[in-house]
């Protein structure tokens, strides 16, 4: 009988790994950093005890004689592809060495490939007999069952980044964006909420203190009240934005000899740096006026004399872009006389309020406030304004310290000279939600010394809140799951495990009360908390998080089409939909309970009449680009984003637009799986629907040199091109596979339009500026062959090669559901759950709610 090693209780430790255990304790990283003291009360509670190598009953460690006759059927039936003188895949099966025998991973995919009988391949000389290959896969699963006991008990589960940034929002009532602050989550395999990658090391514990000092000097401020300073702008101040003389056929901006002032015109905008010393909410109050001239196309404005007039009587927008640089504009055809409206946040709703008090916004050193005029028309008299100035005061506090989420929840009836007792009640409440279970006595002393620290000191009731806070944010039982030692999950880490699945963060006041309760091991509660928390805004997050993860949308985010294909207007229009409308997708199949099939094929689709710019689909709105003033193809400019953004809304596809259901043909899978939005890539799309739709993640050898892909010529097409790459046996392997997949949506062009012929992208831009059309050359050919031999073409033959295939996408989509759920990657003890999820799932017809309801009603959910 042999034993791992059993660790003693250990003081904080950054870094868990399977192999080495705790590396490093909260001691090591005081040494190193003398701002970690506050770290040194906290212990881990629980023993982490790695079990027997006794596996479940009936299973051994595999033995000689097995490791033996398991070499005699790779010699027998798999070295002739996976030898000495051939290694496909960079796979060897000749000589399997003991440290090979411990390599799960490697097992399980040689255990898949026999139990499926894909290997030996049909076209092998030779191939086992049902007994031989039985036998192989009774020692692979007996190794496979030994090696996922022995590593599945030490498992402790860090929160990932975005649950790191949820939590402390829903706790503090804050709106932080923490995750470009945070160390970032080790995906080598699976989600970023997989436990085996999410470890810690000295370097990330101390970037997560300097996050929490921060996090707790935000929310409460032990700070007097900030200086109120007022800055009046003066006219050096004042920048502009250089344009052409000629825009759209107006003139230039107005010039007056006598004063030395510009008038905010097309394709002007005025730049103020007030360089505020203490960032908050500032109010803005601009002053200037007007004069009334007429546009005279192609030549210098006729400029008349000036009726001086207040900007306050005029309509100005204010509207944030990323949070902070502010753009102020006068409406369209908005007359003299109203009053002033603002947006507070992007897409808000039109605010009045008193012209003469100017209006409020958040201002931090490095703003830039932006102004600029945009009420021009064609001909008859416009309203010329100059902003002479603007008087910026603050920052400006209804109270202080200011009334925020945190201090009106938590702090509403106590004031700076209440004392410890207070601090420590808040403190308790405040531990319940952060550590996600109650909190012992002992544990609310530990928290308690930092603040009794602050009074000892002299300090207010603030600065003992904020030591608090800063420990309990630094502590294992807020970082990581608190799952327990054994096998079972308690009612609280029941509740945790269903809040971070479904929401991404903390459980709410009804699932902490029903785990008080004990209600939670209960199935049929457990089902019932599932369809509320469905309905909660809050399972937005996980739509996103999920559909980002499982298809790889992150790409989404920096990848833009070429400015000669698709222009910086067009693209302006769809930008930010084109990230959301795969999440839009998911949430309507899940809110409708639909069948994961729509995934592959479906009557409808979620869209706006923006994204109809792109799909032209018929009897729906198609919104148009803006053009703007002073824009390019190549630049944009700041500009103002629109006033209404437009809903997604479900459309059902008629006849000739059927071939745009599902998720194959949306506009953001086609650009992020194109040569950097230049030209379409069949590697890149095969390879994508390969893994999104049948699980299969292919990985290129390390030492294989890969030519590019070259763009569509007159003379050779893609096809031509991809013959290439498969004259190398090492390519081969995957582009049997990938190829076809990603021919059959050559129909779609970089942004997902439709095509029947190609462009050749070094004359495209010279093309369409000459008439307006694609430069017509060779027609697409999405006609392929399955590597299995089945002949398809276009996007509609793909949809139903995947529908044949179905099976084997339900197969993936619910066992990466499963591994995101548990939040750890799934082993070979796991393979039950699975097939039972697999055939509850079926006896639904794969409805995606359903399969949710399954998994959290399921009893394999309430244990590790």
């Amino acid at each position: 009988m042999s034993f791992a090693k059993v660790r003693r209780p250990a003081t904080y430790t950054c870094r868990y790994s399977r192999n080495s255990g705790f590396s490093e304790t909260a001691s090591a990283i005081a040494r190193r950093s003398s701002n970690c003291e506050i770290m040194l009360n906290y212990k881990i509670t629980k023993t982490v005890v790695l079990l027997s190598l006794i596996a479940l009953p009936g299973a051994s460690r595999c033995s000689a004689d097995d490791r033996k006759q398991a070499q005699e059927f790779f010699r027998s039936f798999c070295v002739s592809c996976h030898g000495m003188e051939m290694a496909e895949a960079s796979l060897r099966l000749d000589q399997i060495d003991l440290q090979r025998w411990e390599d799960a991973s490697l097992l399980e995919d040689i255990y898949t490939a026999i139990e499926s009988r894909k290997m030996p391949p049909e076209e092998a000389a030779k191939h086992p007999e049902s007994h031989q290959a039985n036998a192989l896969q009774k020692t692979l699963g007996n190794q496979l069952r030994v090696l996922a006991e022995k590593q599945k008990p030490g498992m402790l589960k860090r929160l990932s980044r975005i649950e790191y940034q949820n939590t402390v929002n829903d706790v503090f009532g804050t709106d932080f964006s923490l995750l470009g602050r945070l160390p970032l989550d080790n995906i080598n395999a699976g989600f970023d909420n997989n436990a085996d990658n999410l470890h810690l090391s000295v370097v990330d514990m101390e970037t997560y203190f300097n996050v929490a000092n921060r996090i707790a000097e935000s929310v409460v401020s032990d700070k007097p009240a900030p200086r109120v300073v007022v800055y009046s702008t003066k006219n050096t101040d004042i920048d502009t934005l250089s344009h052409k003389d000629d825009t759209n056929g107006f003139a230039p901006s107005l010039e007056r000899d006598s004063r030395p002032l510009v008038f905010a015109s097309p394709a002007t905008q005025i730049k103020i740096n007030p360089s505020v010393r203490t960032s908050g909410v500032y109010q803005i109050v601009p002053q200037g006026f007007y004069i009334t001239a007429q546009f005279v196309p192609g030549s210098r404005t006729e400029e008349r004399l000036p009726a001086v007039k207040d900007v306050s009587d005029s309509d100005i927008d204010d509207t944030p872009e990323d949070g902070h640089s502010m753009s102020y504009f006068l409406r369209k055809n908005a007359g003299v006389g109203q009053s002033i409206v603002t947006v507070i946040a992007k897409n808000a709703a039109w605010q009045d309020f008193d012209p003469s008090e100017g209006f409020t916004t958040r201002l931090s050193s490095d703003d830039t406030i932006v102004l600029r005029c945009n009420s021009v028309k064609r001909g008859g008299p416009q309203r010329m304004f100059c902003i002479e100035k603007a008087t910026i005061t603050g920052p400006v506090y209804e109270s202080w310290p200011p009334k925020t989420p945190f201090y009106t929840t938590y702090c509403q009836d106590i004031d700076a000279s209440a004392g410890n007792e207070a601090c420590r009640a808040i403190l308790k409440r405040l531990a319940l939600k952060l550590f996600r279970r109650p909190v012992s006595d002992a544990e609310m002393q530990q928290i308690s010394i930092h603040a009794k620290k602050e009074f000892a000191l002299g300090r207010s009731i603030y600065s003992g809140l904020q030591a608090g806070i800063r420990g309990m944010l630094c502590s294992p039982n807020f970082l990581y799951k608190q799952e327990g030692a054994s096998g079972s999950l308690d009612e609280h880490a029941i509740a945790a495990r269903m809040s971070y699945f479904l929401w991404n963060s903390l459980p709410d006041e009804t699932l902490f009360e029903l785990a008080r309760q004990g209600k939670l091991k209960d199935p049929k509660v457990r089902r019932e908390q599932t369809l509320r928390m469905l309905q909660d805004a809050r399972a937005d997050r996980f739509a996103k998080d999920y559909v980002y993860q499982w298809l790889d949308l992150e790409k989404l985010k920096i990848i833009e089409p070429d400015v000669s294909i698709f222009t910086v207007d067009e693209f302006d229009l769809v930008r930010d939909q084109i990230k959301e409308e795969p999440v839009e997708f998911f949430k309507e199949v899940l809110s409708s309970n639909l069948s994961l099939q729509n995934f592959i094929d479906s009557e409808f689709v979620m869209i706006t009449p923006e994204l109809n710019y792109i799909y032209q689909i018929e009897g729906h709105p198609v919104a148009k680009p803006s053009k703007r003033p002073g824009a390019s193809k190549v630049s944009p400019v700041d500009y103002r984003p629109k006033e209404i953004t437009s809903e997604f809304s479900r459309v059902t596809l008629g006849e000739n637009d059927r071939y745009r259901g599902g998720l194959l043909s949306q506009a953001g899978f086609m650009l992020m799986t194109t040569n950097n939005g230049e030209y379409t890539n069949p590697f890149y799309r095969g390879a994508w629907v390969l893994r999104s739709f049948y699980g299969d993640h292919l990985e290129t050898p390390a030492d294989l040199e890969i030519a590019a892909l070259s763009p569509p010529t007159k003379t050779e097409t893609i096809k031509q091109t991809i013959d290439a790459h498969r004259e190398n046996t090492s390519c081969n392997s995957c582009h049997r596979k990938m190829d076809p997949l990603g021919i059959a949506l050559e129909n779609f062009d970089v942004i997902g339009r439709w095509r029947d012929q190609y462009t050749d992208v070094s004359n495209y831009t010279a093309t369409r500026q000459n008439n307006g059309n694609e430069a017509a050359h060779s027609p697409v050919d999405a006609r392929t062959v399955h590597m299995d031999g089945r002949a398809f073409e276009g996007p509609q033959g793909l949809k139903n090669i995947l529908l044949e295939d179905q099976d084997k996408f339900f197969r993936s989509f619910v066992e990466n559901m499963l591994s995101y759920a548990m939040a750890r990657e799934l082993t070979f003890l796991d393979r039950g759950n699975l097939d039972l999820l697999y055939a509850q799932s079926a006896d639904t017809d794969f409805r995606l709610r359903d399969i949710l309801l399954a998994i959290v009603s399921a009893e394999y959910f309430t244990r590790r």
